[in-house]
């Protein structure tokens, strides 16, 4: 992240998954059967990570979340969905 303050970037993309099942789960029962699990000292980590994109984005960053996670999805000032690739809502 010391990285991301060098380069002051416009905008930052970010893939969170979720630990809620989705159609991937229903469609592929195996879909992450064999994964371990978030180590620890990641798992720590994520409200951290959550307040430096917020801080990121009050300084003018545009931050795009891409997830399942209804909960950052609700933070969303725009939010687009998509499904297998199109766009269903804007």
């Amino acid at each position: 992240m010391v990285q991301v303050g060098r380069e002051n970037p416009t905008h930052i993309a970010v893939a969170f998954d979720t630990s809620e099942p989705t159609q991937r789960h229903i469609e592929f029962p195996d879909y992450k059967a064999h994964r371990d699990q978030m180590p620890e000292d990641i798992s720590i980590q994520l409200p951290y990570i959550d307040q430096l994109f917020d801080a990121l984005n009050k300084q003018g960053t545009t931050v795009i979340y891409v997830t399942h996670s209804s909960s950052l999805a609700d933070k969303a000032r725009v939010m687009v969905e998509m499904v297998d690739g199109r766009l269903v809502l804007n």
